[in-house]
């Protein structure tokens, strides 16, 4: 395609949405309402210039969604990385990752599939409401100046108008609310290096390829990124770093690690492990560190949390009552798995069959979109100076409804028994939880 037919489609586009679309439908009189989201240039544009903005909302989510977003934490725990922690492997979630892309799906769905989403992530809550409450922990990590907590979103979507149409105000929205941009693209070799490019910028590299490859029957990605970076409130000189310690992992074998010492003064505790809270700069996120009770592993004491529990153990941990000396191991592991099983164990069951109703996200020529697979992958380092995170979700849309078949994962296998969380300490909400089966 040459520059002169390639700007002149580029313009064509750009004025189609500032106005209803009168091209043919897919099965639906909609999208001459609403307007479409499309690209025809060959190469990665904007889907959408919307013409809004992220409308920052400052302030903490309610008690009602904290509480609820602790319990969805620690059940996408148990459902997404049990088998892993059981076998003595290191697993990490990012239960806000999940979140943001799940809600940025929301926002494109209606009826039986909406309901679904709701009652997964808000509870008795709406959309719009689980929306805003997103949006405050978003402004809120990304105005932080004492870390680097940045959380980012985008819409990728197949550029081929003849197979799906996006709508102008899902783009809006997800924009509006999660600061998400949409792009159009070929979705081939190109577009899957820009894809992962994207996350790599958006992880500072510590995740560098989300997706291996295209379906095709893949017809859109709606991707978050959270990448997390701080160093401790208070840090470790030469004298309260040892090396070559050794410890026992979970599958009974001698580990060398370098441990840190120092004294805390949170104490938490809920008769199942004990452990400690320490801050970060500026003190709004902290790490938290559970070492089970002696005889219990790190899998038998997740599965008897709740988020409920979760929280009370975090705002009642306990100051100055106990002195604390604490040795931690610097660590650093990588994790992943696919969530499809897991969301579908805890409620999300209808978005991912061929009735799915994305009717407000985008209209198909096949009459059908639906969630083929939600793809989670976590990086986690802790060390003398301070902690890096980061976590991408995708979750992968379809246009042809065929049976979806659960991947099989081969993760990292890393050992180390103890369960640990970054948490917000405004909200309590788990920003990333996990556990620790090794060090090596």
């Amino acid at each position: 395609m040459n520059n002169k037919r390639q700007i002149t489609k580029l313009a064509a586009f750009l004025m189609a949405l500032t106005m209803a679309a009168s091209a043919v439908s897919c099965g639906s009189t909609e999208s001459s309402e609403a307007g479409d989201i499309k690209s025809s240039s060959v190469s990665i544009q904007p889907a959408a210039d919307t013409g809004v903005g992220f409308e920052a909302n400052e302030g903490d989510p309610d008690k009602a969604f904290s509480d609820h977003a602790a319990d969805f934490a620690i059940e996408l725990l148990k459902k997404s990385a049990a088998d892993d922690i059981r076998s003595g492997n290191n697993a990490v979630v990012s239960p806000e990752s999940v979140m943001f892309a799940l809600a940025l799906t929301e926002n494109g769905a209606g009826g039986e599939t909406l309901a679904e989403f709701e009652k997964l992530l808000g509870g008795d809550m709406k959309t719009e409401d689980i929306n805003k409450a997103l949006n405050q922990l978003m402004t809120a990590a990304n105005s932080d100046e004492n870390v680097k907590f940045k959380i980012a979103n985008s819409i990728w979507v197949r550029d081929d108008e003849n197979r799906i149409r996006m709508k102008k105000e899902f783009a809006e929205i997800n924009k509006k609310r999660f600061d998400a941009d949409s792009f159009a693209a070929r979705f081939d070799d190109d577009t899957l290096r820009k894809l992962n490019g994207w996350v790599s910028d958006r992880t500072d590299g510590m995740i560098q390829k989300m997706l291996e490859k295209f379906s095709d029957s893949d017809v859109a990605v709606l991707l978050n990124c959270v990448c997390f970076n701080a160093e401790w409130a208070e840090g470790y000189n030469e004298y309260q770093i040892l090396k070559d310690q050794t410890f026992r992992s979970a599958n009974n074998g001698d580990q060398t690690c370098t441990m840190l010492c120092s004294d805390e003064g949170r104490y938490i505790s809920d008769g199942n492990a004990e452990g400690f809270i320490k801050a970060y700069n500026g003190g709004r996120y902290a790490f938290a560190a559970l070492l089970p009770n002696e005889g219990m592993s790190a899998a038998d004491y997740i599965d008897t949390l709740t988020g409920e529990g979760f929280v009370k153990m975090i705002r009642e941990s306990k100051r100055d009552k106990y002195g604390l000396s604490v040795r931690m191991p610097e660590f650093s592991f990588d994790w992943n798995t696919h969530l499809s099983k897991a969301l579908k164990e805890m409620g999300l069951k209808n978005a991912f069959t061929a009735g799915a109703d994305f009717k407000n996200m985008a209209e198909t020529a096949s009459g059908q979109l639906y969630i083929s697979e939600v793809i989670h992958k976590t990086h986690f380092e802790l060390d003398r100076k301070g902690t890096k995170a980061a976590a991408a979700t995708a979750v992968v849309m379809n246009d042809n409804a065929v049976e979806v078949r659960e991947k099989e994962m081969k993760n990292i296998v890393l050992d180390r028994p103890f369960v640990m969380a970054i948490i917000d300490t405004h909200t309590n909400i788990p920003v990333f939880i996990g556990a620790v089966n090794s060090v090596n």
